[in-house]
């Protein structure tokens, strides 16, 4: 019996110490449970902003994308896309400037550029490659019908890899007849100034001659009333003498 208690006595304090390692140890699996989860709400609520600003991010580039397709689609500016040389897709704007449909799809850009030009083409393009974009410049484009049409051209480089150009063009016909209208009009206005000019240079003598011609038609007539005056004089003496 005493040999039991004393084993007895030592297993409790063996299960004693035994309790006490697997407490501190659940308390330990506790804390990192604790810290896990404040970890996970942080890393779901970093997933939550993340997907939050893609969602953003991707309804943005959708308006922008929905806008470019109206601006693309309004045939208010000429768009075009050039890849190895040839024009692969443009809009209806672009293709009325140059007089093509889409059946004439794809094009050659060394259809649509004077030879003059071409060199200057070529380097612009190389340029973009360095700077993505090409500053807008006014140059003409060859129609369908050989007529040359002047326009206002700029780049941007759409695909390195590809080598994808985004051509953006303006007709400006119509400014250029405003413009031959605008000197027109203003070599009519230099013409009528100097057409005033030349009237009153012209008038001046006329004025001058008109009014010594009145004056000497008022002389005649005094001359003539004093003609007839001693006239008569010369009469009345001839009838009184004997």
């Amino acid at each position: 019996v005493v040999v039991f208690a004393i084993t007895l006595g030592g297993g409790g304090i063996v299960l004693r110490k035994l309790l006490q390692k697997i407490t501190h140890e659940f308390a330990a699996i506790n804390r990192d449970a604790q810290r896990l989860f404040i970890k996970l709400l942080k890393t779901n609520k970093s997933l939550k902003q993340e997907c939050a600003a893609r969602e953003a991010a991707q309804q943005a580039l959708e308006k922008s994308e929905a806008r470019f397709r109206r601006l693309l689609e309004s045939d208010i500016i000429g768009f075009s896309v050039i890849s190895e040389g040839r024009v692969v897709e443009a809009n209806k704007a672009f293709l009325q400037m140059v007089d093509y449909t889409q059946k004439d799809s794809p094009l050659s850009v060394m259809r649509l550029s004077p030879p003059n030009d071409r060199l200057i083409d070529q380097t612009m393009i190389t340029q973009l490659a360095y700077k993505l974009t090409a500053p807008p410049r006014e140059k003409p484009l060859i129609r369908k019908d050989r007529q040359f049409i002047p326009v206002l051209v700029g780049m941007v480089l759409l695909d390195e890899k590809e080598e994808s150009v985004l051509c953006l063009a303006v007709d400006l016909t119509e400014r250029r007849e405003l413009e031959k209208r605008l000197v027109q009009a203003r070599q009519f206005e230099v013409l009528g100034h100097l057409a005033a000019g030349i009237a009153h240079e012209i008038n001046t003598p006329i004025q001058y001659i008109g009014s010594n011609l009145s004056f000497l038609e008022e002389s005649f007539h005094h001359l003539e009333d004093f003609v007839e005056r001693n006239r008569g004089g010369e009469q009345a003496q001839r009838r009184q003498r004997p």
